[in-house]
Parts: C-alpha cells; structure tokens; sequence
C-alpha cells in the first residue's frame, strides 16, 4: 500500500451478512478507493469473534471511522440493534446508529434495520437493504418521484414503498430461497444424467406467463414436471422456467399489493437486475436497474456523513 493510497482512505463502510463480508473503503468524496470480499458471514462467528475478525480484515487499511450495516445488528450478530418503525428516513437511521466500544478506541457503528406493519397482514422486518434503497435514493438524486417503488432482487426478495424520500412499507418474499429448494429437494431437481443448466430467456419468459395466468402457484410449480413429459419443455429449460415462475408470482402479487405500480426500481446485481426486469417488461411494467453493492456503500456514506461519524 502506497502512502497516497492510504491518505485517500477516509470511511470504511461495511455490508455484513449472514455468509458474506463486504467492506468498501471511500475517499472523502465517497468514491470507492478499495474494496474487500471475505466469506465470512455472520452465522459463523460467535458474538466475541465479530471484532477481532473485523478489525484482522482491515489491518491494512487506514484507521478511520467504521460504518456497518447487514446482519452484523441482528440477534445473532455483534450487536443486537433494535429495529425502527417505518416511515423512516434517513435521519431517522443516521441518529439512531449504535456505537461500538472497541479495543482500538475507533470509530465503530452499526445501522439500525427497519420493520413495518403499515401492510396490514404481517410483520416483516429488513436488515442491510433499508440502507441500499437509502444510497439508491441518494444516487437517483432529484429525478426520483414523490412515490416511487424499489424492488431488492436476491434470496429473500424486498419490495419497498417510498413516499418524499421515507420508507413507508415493504414486503419480503423467500423466491430465492424457494428456487433453489425445488431445484435440489424436489421432484423437479436435475437428473444427474440431464444436460447442463443453461440460460434461457425463452423458457424463463415461457415460465414468468405461466405465473400471470389462474391457477396458483403449487400448480403452476408442477406444470415443470407435466411440460417436460409432454415434451414442451427439456430437461435443461427447467430452471430459467421454474425461475419464471417464482418471480412472475412474486412481481404479479406485488402489482396487485401496491396501486398504481407504473414503475420499479431494481436494486440488485447485474444477473439479478436483468432477470427482474425481462420478467417485468411481461407485465408492461418499466424499471431502472441500480447497481446493488453501489447503492449499499452510498446509503451507508450518506448515513455517516449525516450522523457526524
């Protein structure tokens, strides 16, 4: 590391996760100087552990102030951070961190996670992503609508409502998660003598008008099964249409959630961003695409910068 490396350094911000570590390290003007990737997630570290693994991590970075945001506040993390109650904003985020008390006498913080009831069928609670659709809002700047919609593509999918710059309801749906269950614990998993998986717009885009038509989705779900005896699908289509479906489900109930849905951002990797939006665009839906780990350390900045750390 050069010494002009090291000056430019001046907040490391932090996306800690149940299986991942991201850190970002941002000059003073918030641009990304340097990053790290480690797996090492939360779930496998004892609450003692999170400090000096965190700070062994970082040892070759200047000593600045730490901003941290993810699963690392949650039950099982360092420090369990009490969620906030939607609306938030970001003020509300940025006066509510929590202060770590550390060996090296840093600057250490964690992010607040948001919950909400405003839905009216059941809690639900997030942890990292209030921070990516904060640093989304940021980077959109004065184009974003008075009330716009952000879509969180990943394991356990977000759908967040914003109205003047405040979170004020989201929902969580386990597509991912349900993806890769069926392609490894059902009937449909792959037969080991099957074709390789392949990417498939067709057979995604085949499985996301499944999911618009009646019939509900354990239905829709076996259709897999019966479309590749009748020879409309091939082994290999399985899983972009098994895709299809799970998000073609997700995106039909979400524009039924939410009134007047025109448009949607989508905050996520560039795989991910790209799938959302194919599916989207068969409900004539428009959207966005924001690069996920970009919004994280800019919502995480901003929220710094606000608090003073």
């Amino acid at each position: 590391m050069t010494d002009n490396f090291l000056d430019q350094g001046k907040l490391i911000c932090v996306d800690w996760g149940s299986s991942n570590f991201r850190a970002f390290l941002l000059d003073d003007k918030a641009e990304l100087v340097d990053r790290i990737y480690f797996d090492k997630g939360m779930l496998e570290l004892k609450p003692d552990e999170f400090e000096p693994v965190l700070f062994d991590l970082l040892k070759y970075w200047p000593t600045t102030p730490i901003i941290l945001a993810g699963m690392v506040g949650s039950q099982k993390g360092w420090r369990n951070v009490k969620y906030i109650t939607c609306p938030v904003k970001m003020h509300d985020l940025s006066q509510n961190l929590t202060h770590i008390v550390n060996a090296q006498a840093r600057k250490v913080a964690i992010i607040a996670g948001v919950d909400t009831e405003a839905s009216g069928a059941q809690y639900d609670v997030a942890r990292g992503e209030e921070t990516q659709v904060i640093g989304a809002i940021e980077m959109i700047g004065q184009a974003l609508e008075k009330q716009a919609v952000f879509c969180l593509p990943g394991t356990h999918s977000k759908w967040m409502k914003i109205a003047d710059k405040s979170i004020v309801d989201f929902s969580t749906h386990m597509t991912g998660e349900l993806y890769d269950l069926l392609i490894k614990h059902s009937i449909l998993a792959p037969q080991p003598a099957s074709a390789p998986k392949i990417e498939d717009d067709e057979a995604f885009i085949k499985g996301v008008k499944c999911a618009k038509a009646d019939g509900g989705l354990a239905h829709h779900i076996f259709s897999a099964r019966t479309n590749m005896l009748n020879g409309e699908l091939q082994q290999n289509e399985i899983e972009p249409y098994l895709s299809g479906i799970l998000i073609g489900t997700e995106i039909k109930e979400m524009q039924r959630a939410i009134e007047n849905m025109q448009h949607v951002y989508l905050v996520g990797t560039q795989a991910l961003n790209k799938l959302f939006q194919l599916a989207l665009q068969q409900f004539d839906l428009p959207s966005s695409l924001i690069d996920g780990e970009k919004a994280a350390y800019t919502g995480m900045s901003s929220i710094a910068k606000q608090a003073n750390l």
